[in-house]
């Protein structure tokens, strides 16, 4: 692994704490070591370090699966529609949802006042970016958002990042 110090983002506060952006390219590691140790990927085949997590897929319980059952779930929906909507808010860079669009993805939606991305990346599963209609957030959409995914990819990976 080659590892890179980007400072270009970096913040400086009048404290005296530094941030700094950790970044890297892969060489033997494998998918699945870079999300074991916190490594989200990126563009042009470099991964950032990042504070993540990994959800153990299990089944759900009634209680969620009733509160799915209250939402229409679609893979059809108005992307451009629902981040024009989004921008207001500031609730995702715009950049990095092109980018995980031009991945293999599944991307869903929620109402039609949500849209999640999840990335394949080899055996593994990446929930990348979530964008929402704020003016529309009476289901817990974000909460629910990960149930949903559960139940769709429970039988067929382990964890979703």
């Amino acid at each position: 692994m080659k590892l890179i110090f980007n400072h270009k983002e970096g913040l400086f506060s009048q404290s005296g704490s530094c941030l700094l952006e950790v970044e890297c390219y892969r060489d033997t590691e494998t998918i699945e070591y870079m999300f074991e140790n916190s490594w989200l990927p990126f563009k042009d085949n470099k991964w950032y370090q990042c504070k993540s997590s990994r959800l153990l897929l299990s089944p759900i319980s009634s209680r969620r699966k009733k509160e799915l059952s209250k939402i229409k779930f679609s893979t059809d929906g108005d992307k451009k529609s629902l981040i024009e909507k989004s921008k207001v808010f500031g609730c995702f860079n715009e950049e990095w949802l092109n980018f995980y669009f031009s991945l293999p993805n599944y991307t869903f939606f929620m109402d039609d006042a949500a849209m999640g991305i999840v990335n394949f990346y080899e055996d593994q599963i990446f929930y990348t970016t979530f964008v929402w209609d704020k003016t529309k957030n009476q289901n817990s959409y974000g909460t629910l958002s990960y149930y949903h995914l559960v139940e769709k990819f429970k039988n067929n990976y382990k964890y979703i990042i």
